[in-house]
Formats: C-alpha cells, sequence, structure tokens
C-alpha cells in the first residue's frame, strides 16, 4: 500500500475530516485535498512528515516501513534459525497454503456467477463506497464476475461494493451495485462521486451529494473541493446462495 493510500486509510479509520486534517499539518486545505485526489504528483517530504505528524502515526508508517505486525516479525525471526530441512518443509507448507488460499478467494468470488446462457461479463472491484463518512477508492485490483443478461445489465461497465447505511432502504452495507461508467449524473439520480478523494454512493443533488437515510446531513460540494462523478448506479446484484 502506498503512502497516499495508507494516509486516507488512517485518516478513516480516525474519522477525520479533510479541514481537519489541513488545520492539524498546517497545509492548505486546497493543496490537500488535491493531494489526497492524487493530483499532486510528488509532494514534498516535509507535507508528507506534517501529514504523518497529524495523524499521529511515524513517517515510517506511513510510507509502509511499519506495516508489519508483531505476529508476522516473529514468524520472520524464526523462519531466519531454521537450517536447511526446517527451511524446505516451511517453504512447501508454505507454498501450499498459500495456493490453498488462493482457491478459496477463487471460490468466494465465483459465487457471484450465475449458471444461465445469457449471462454478461463486468470488472468488480472488491473495494467499498461509502453509504455513510466517505471512503476512499484506492484500489486499482479487479476481478471479472457474471451476471444474468437484462436491458439493464447491458449497460454495466463495472461493480463495487456498499460500506455504511447512509443509501438505505434502497441499497444496503453488503451489497453489490452495477455502475454505468460517466463523468454526469443527472439531478435526483444516484451515482459513484469521489469527492477530495473519498468514494460515495449519494443521490446527486447539484451542489450536494444527498443520502436516502434520514439519519444522515447532505454533503455540501464546495468551490475549492475535488469532485469527479464515476457513473450512474444502475441497481445492485445478489449474491448467489450455494
Amino acid at each position: 500500500m502506498d503512502w497516499l493510500s495508507e494516509t486516507k486509510r488512517i485518516k478513516n479509520e480516525k474519522g477525520m475530516r479533510n479541514d481537519e486534517l489541513a488545520e492539524r499539518a498546517g497545509i492548505p486545505l486546497g493543496t490537500l485535498n488535491k493531494v489526497l485526489a492524487g493530483q499532486t504528483e510528488s509532494p514534498k517530504l516535509s507535507m508528507v512528515c506534517a501529514i504523518a505528524d497529524a495523524l499521529g502515526v511515524s513517517l515510517s508508517a506511513l510510507v509502509g516501513g511499519d506495516d508489519i505486525s508483531d505476529d508476522e516479525r516473529e514468524i520472520i525471526k524464526k523462519v531466519r534459525t531454521l537450517d536447511g530441512v526446517g527451511y524446505s518443509a516451511f517453504s512447501q507448507c508454505l507454498e501450499r497454503e498459500y495456493k490453498r488460499t488462493l482457491e478459496e478467494k477463487k471460490k468466494k468470488n465465483n459465487a457471484y456467477e450465475l449458471d444461465d446462457e445469457s449471462t454478461v461479463k463486468i470488472l468488480f472491484y472488491d473495494m467499498p463506497v461509502s453509504a455513510g463518512c466517505g471512503y476512499y477508492l484506492d484500489s486499482t485490483q479487479a476481478q471479472k464476475i457474471t451476471i444474468a443478461s437484462t436491458p439493464l445489465t447491458e449497460k454495466a461497465d463495472f461493480a463495487l461494493r456498499v460500506s455504511g447505511d447512509s443509501m438505505e432502504p434502497r441499497f444496503s452495507d453488503g451489497d453489490i451495485v452495477i455502475i454505468e461508467s460517466g463523468g454526469r449524473v443527472e439531478e435526483g439520480k444516484v451515482g459513484i462521486f469521489v469527492l477530495n478523494g473519498e468514494g460515495y454512493i449519494k443521490k446527486f443533488g447539484g451542489d450536494r451529494l444527498i443520502s436516502l437515510n434520514p439519519s444522515y446531513a447532505d454533503i455540501k460540494i464546495k468551490p475549492d473541493d475535488t469532485f469527479e462523478c464515476k457513473g450512474l448506479v444502475l441497481g445492485r446484484i445478489k449474491k448467489n446462495s450455494q
């Protein structure tokens, strides 16, 4: 995970807004928004250090130097003490379990496939898009899933997982939504949006993003925000039971 993705992960875990992070780091909000949106390719080291301090983590942790858990460090320590026979046995076991894990993930992914001659394949990004307070769309990994071919699904370009409950009752936490790519969504329609580097599934309100759950306040789009529409939400698909 790169430092930018790690920054957004930590920020989300702490429930920190961009303006709060900007104030703590002593960075102009507009500058921070551009950095978090990936529009600044090579930010100064001093800025990265300021962000790390504002998040309460070390610089090495932010750039990936401290992302090994204590359990992993203990495993590495033990592996380094093995002789040739022990290391060979460990490697064989590790490779076997690695392949088993990949097969389990493959079976899980195939649970979305439908036994139907009339199907269509679309890209599924196994990362959450927020139906809540914001979640960074930081993954570039995608897989193909098979869904039933209908006039609606034929328009779909990709799928995402919903995280949160702000779009209930229409969309619930864990739902898989299908999206038609596009840079614009009509007012009143539900789309996928990236605001200051954070992804949302919301109803477009022109100058704001609107939740269907009345417990959530509207998210206003300010002039200095970085804002992008990823596409129109066509509907949701359900995972098959096996």
